[in-house]
């Protein structure tokens, strides 16, 4: 879609640029009432007054604007969703297969976050399960470290996994569970927060450490920050009150896990399109761009005499002018309006500089699921759907690099000396006491008033435009580019 993008942003501001250039009947006529023109840029002037033809200015201005849009459209409206599943992780004593009590009745009893959720919630239903499945052995058992790769893996979809303390048995009373202390269970982490009364961390694999692995290396809660600490793995359960006072805590060294498994994501997946505000807000990076990329082309083609010479080198060689379709001596006018060597590269910077922009700041939304454990599968639950705007700071620092380079660059251009002739005689033929004199043709930039005065050699050229042209002084003393031969060139200038 990005390449489609940049694709019909060039093609746009090709046409426009067609649009905008005037015709010899609107120079002539702009010429006679002391006005003019611009030739060779897409020139906002050109669009001012009656200076061009009504319909085509309207088309130019339909096409800017109109291409607008389409960064709004391809920028937010299709986006990728991102299925996150919801699972119960109990945190259970390291002799909770000997527990003769089920998890789900004393669980369901009066506890503060379950009487929330009701009795028929799944999480409640599966506690019961698991610990039957613990019993019978159809769990995986999982030791630290492939629990962590395992449950920070975001391609796959987790079911439900028991945590094993390796520092807490029944025999300590420090179970959670309303009217039983002594139950295996200890606590219940979801792995999506919800509720009223209780709080978990952000991440149940790091409950302790997140806050310490985001101030030591700015990693918030991966594999390269837990991996190499997985010897110290300790999770960390709060109880607070309304007024987020704590209540109680407890922290349980892990021992082990056990699994149910994982399954692949692809099901969940799906494009989706987002809401108007966020349309607006994620495409305004596009329209920006946009703007820019127009602004870009007016000033890249204000400087083509400058950039390539196109101009200036009248003075020192011969060329034949570019035109759209060339006769004679003439040649083909660039199609992205300035030389290849510039225009690919600007191209290609440009749209580099739209993917990152279009990665600085995007939609991100969330398609939640829950898992069954009773019916091994995975429920969609709306309650977890969420649409919110991303942004990636390396992305944007890119944009914002890849940009000031573009502009260096145009800058460093326009310090590239321009093509100019030695004088060494004056009209004479006398040698110049200073050695040579450098001389260079008058700067006419897009302005067709200027580019008019230097292209009238007389009447009796009535072909020049069709030959091999040279600015210079002619016989008659007049200067001009013209096909004349041979041209002289003194301090009478």
């Amino acid at each position: 879609m990005k390449t489609v993008n940049i694709v019909v942003l060039s093609s746009c501001n090709f046409c426009v640029q067609c649009l905008v250039a005037p015709t010899r009947i609107e120079v002539s006529k702009a010429h006679k009432a002391g006005d003019w023109l611009e030739i060779g840029a897409s020139s906002y002037r050109n669009l001012q007054g009656g200076r061009i033809n009504v319909r085509r200015k309207a088309l130019a201005i339909s096409l800017f604007v109109g291409s607008l849009p389409l960064h709004l459209l391809w920028n937010s409206v299709f986006f990728s969703t991102i299925p996150i599943s919801s699972y119960q992780v109990p945190l259970v004593t390291r002799d909770s297969q000997s527990d003769s009590k089920p998890w789900d009745a004393t669980w369901i009893s009066d506890a503060v976050y379950w009487i929330t959720q009701g009795a028929n919630h799944t999480g409640v239903r599966d506690s019961g399960l698991l610990q039957q499945m613990a019993r019978e052995s159809k769990l995986e058992r999982l030791n630290k470290t492939a629990c962590m790769k395992r449950y920070l893996n975001t391609d796959v979809r987790h079911k439900n996994v028991l945590v094993v303390a390796a520092n807490i048995s029944m025999s300590d009373g420090l179970s959670w569970v309303p009217g039983d202390i002594n139950s295996s269970l200890l606590y219940r982490f979801p792995s999506i927060p919800t509720g009223p009364s209780w709080v978990w961390e952000p991440n149940w694999l790091c409950s302790v450490s997140w806050a310490t692995a985001w101030h030591d290396s700015g990693h918030w809660c991966d594999e390269e920050y837990l991996l190499p600490r997985h010897e110290d793995w300790t999770m960390e359960a709060l109880e607070v009150d309304n007024d987020d006072q704590i209540h109680r805590r407890m922290f349980a060294k892990v021992d082990y896990c056990l699994s149910a498994g994982a399954e692949k994501n692809a099901d969940g997946c799906a494009i989706r399109y987002s809401t108007v505000l966020l349309l607006v807000v994620t495409g305004l990076n596009g329209c920006v761009l946009a703007c820019m990329y127009f602004t870009w082309n007016i000033h890249r083609a204000r400087m083509k005499e400058i950039a390539g010479g196109r101009w200036a080198q009248f003075i020192v060689k011969r060329s034949g002018l570019r035109v759209s379709s060339p006769q004679g001596q003439q040649r083909r006018s660039f199609f992205l309006s300035l030389p290849y060597r510039y225009s690919i590269p600007l191209i290609i910077a440009s749209a580099v500089l739209h993917w990152l922009l279009s990665q600085s700041f995007f939609v991100v939304q969330t398609r939640g699921f829950v898992y069954d454990l009773a019916q091994d599968q995975f429920v969609r639950d709306g309650t977890l759907d969420g649409s919110v705007i991303g942004y990636s700071t390396a992305a944007f620092i890119l944009s914002l690099v890849i940009a000031l380079v573009i502009f260096i660059s145009i800058a460093l251009l326009s310090m590239k000396p321009l093509p100019s002739r030695e004088i060494q005689h004056d009209e004479s033929g006398a040698k110049v006491e200073r050695g040579f004199v450098v001389t260079r043709m008058p700067l006419a930039s897009s302005c067709s008033a200027a580019i008019s005065a230097a292209c009238h050699p007389g009447f009796e050229n009535q072909e020049t435009h069709l030959k091999l042209v040279q600015w210079g002084k002619m016989a008659s003393g007049k200067w001009s580019i013209t096909n004349e031969t041979p041209l002289r060139y003194s301090l009478d200038t």
